[in-house]
């Protein structure tokens, strides 16, 4: 050993250079342990790679797919009934759907309706123009006595058709639509050329049922009318459905009555009442009241 060596290493004990047994055992030991650890790496290494390799062409996969997937979505919807925007609490109103006749301006179709989301149900009573009651003005004041068909001559204000029928029905009216009586002919499968002639109570009824929700919804969207966007959306995603659009019929609860020469006609007081309740109790109403 060189003076270099023997220097560097004068400081060491000769018992320190010593490598015994034990340490032989400790250095073997610490070299199983690194390759049992190696081991180890290299077997989870093969376990996981596979797994990531799949992960990986199943995110590329649906990366390229995603615009179709997307076209998919998009027909889907076209296709749908229900609109992406569609209401989705409960709600229920009521409405008069006025049809005026443009030669005069009386209301020769009234029709009070209903509407209940819960079940998708709307109940409509198409009054006859020869009914004899109070007449209200826009103020909610009684006018007169008269056929109910001179409720909007009365002064020209939708108004004063809500409040003579509410207060007939004893029911709140939310909104109003006017629009002119052929349009709900046409509605009704009935030509303008039909419409001199006389149709039934029953007839107005069974033609009424046919109407769907959608042609309602149009048919009182297009008039002149108080209505919110938000309300009629309610209409829109039932489309053509019309098997839960049910007419009452109250011409039969009427009885004929001649005043001072001229023809009318006053529905009795348990029809009336029954008419009322049904209503109330469709819209959430169990205490009919007036509005």
């Amino acid at each position: 050993m060189n003076k270099f060596n023997k220097k560097t290493f004068s400081y060491m004990k000769d018992s320190e250079l010593t490598y015994t047994k034990e340490d032989r055992e400790k250095t073997l030991k610490k070299i199983k342990n690194r390759t049992q650890n190696k081991n180890r790496f290299f077997n989870y290494k093969r376990k996981v790679m596979p797994i990531l390799s799949t992960s990986l062409i199943i995110v590329l996969v649906t990366i390229l797919l995603s615009p179709n997937l997307q076209v998919s979505n998009e027909a889907n919807q076209e296709n749908s009934t229900i609109p992406a925007t569609s209401p989705k609490e409960e709600v229920s109103f009521s409405a008069l759907l006025i049809g005026e006749d443009s030669t005069n301006h009386r209301n020769n179709l009234t029709i009070l309706l209903t509407f209940n989301s819960h079940n998708n149900s709307m109940k409509l009573v198409p009054l006859p123009p020869d009914l004899y009651i109070n007449i209200f003005n826009g103020e909610g004041d009684i006018v007169e006595k008269d056929k109910i068909i001179h409720a909007l001559p009365v002064n020209s204000n939708p108004e004063a058709v809500l409040n003579t029928v509410s207060h007939l029905f004893k029911i709140p009216i939310d909104y109003y639509s006017i629009v002119p009586k052929q349009d709900i002919y046409n509605v009704m499968g009935h030509s303008i050329d039909d419409e001199g002639k006389f149709i039934s109570p029953k007839e107005l009824v069974i033609s009424l049922e046919k109407v769907s929700f959608k042609q309602f919804k149009t048919l009182m969207e297009k008039g002149e009318n108080n209505l919110d966007e938000e309300t009629l959306n309610y209409l829109a995603p039932l489309g053509n459905r019309h098997e839960s659009i049910r007419a009452i019929d109250i011409e039969a609860g009427t009885e004929e009555k001649n005043i001072n020469g001229i023809y009318y006609k006053q529905i009795k007081k348990e029809i009336l009442e029954k008419t009322s309740n049904i209503l109330n109790e469709h819209i959430g109403k169990n205490e009919p009241t007036i509005k």
